[in-house]
């Protein structure tokens, strides 16, 4: 059973017992948090051996000329990735993966800087539909300062952390299985981050304002 399995069960307490059991860790409330952050944020995939092949359709783009017009198709690409990490703590893997969305973002800065803070969270979702061209952002990751001044009628998946600054957002996409991005591939109970696609960084913009 690997990482993706863990999240069938619907208690917080049955969680929390199917992780130490899965991963022999002592599995605190806080570590249960990274977990489900990295649920939010990242496709889980599970794999068979160490070494496996992950399949992912991306769009392939060409330039024009004088004689023909730029044409954007889409192309079934193979990764082949090594599973090598041992999972110790969630809490360890999502700063990780936050790590690689720091290396692979776009940036939008606001001059407006007294908009309502859902206004910058659906222009970075917006951001991401245009440049990503697979749909619109889906997530957010913003400080607890921030999040106090979201409203309660917000549809958006939300995760703290407080490595962000007040005038920070980060919006990003989780799209299916098979599209860019960043994802995780688990073998029982070891792990490995990898990029998806030609361009990951166009799923995840940072917002200044």
């Amino acid at each position: 059973m690997s990482v993706a399995n863990i999240l069938v069960p619907k208690t917080r307490k049955d969680i929390i017992d199917t992780i130490s059991g899965i991963y022999n860790i002592d599995s605190e409330d806080s570590d249960v948090e990274f977990l489900m952050n990295l649920y939010m944020a990242f496709n889980i995939l599970p794999a068979e051996h160490h070494k496996c092949s992950i399949a992912f359709l991306d769009y392939t783009e060409t330039e024009g000329d004088l004689e023909n017009f730029p044409s954007v198709g889409i192309t079934l690409y193979t990764k082949h990735v090594e599973i090598t990490k041992k999972v110790k703590s969630f809490e360890t893997i999502y700063k990780e993966a936050k790590r690689m969305i720091d290396k692979n973002h776009m940036k939008h800065d606001f001059r407006n800087k007294s908009a309502a803070i859902e206004m910058y969270i659906y222009a970075g979702a917006n951001i991401i539909a245009a440049e990503g061209r697979r749909g619109p952002g889906n997530f957010a990751i913003l400080n607890e300062n921030v999040i106090k001044k979201i409203s309660e009628n917000n549809t958006f998946r939300t995760i703290v952390d407080n490595s962000l600054k007040d005038n920070e957002i980060i919006v990003g996409r989780k799209g299916a299985s098979d599209e860019p991005g960043i994802a995780m591939v688990t073998y029982e109970n070891w792990y490995k981050l990898t990029t998806l696609g030609d361009k990951p960084e166009r799923q995840y913009v940072k917002i200044k304002f």
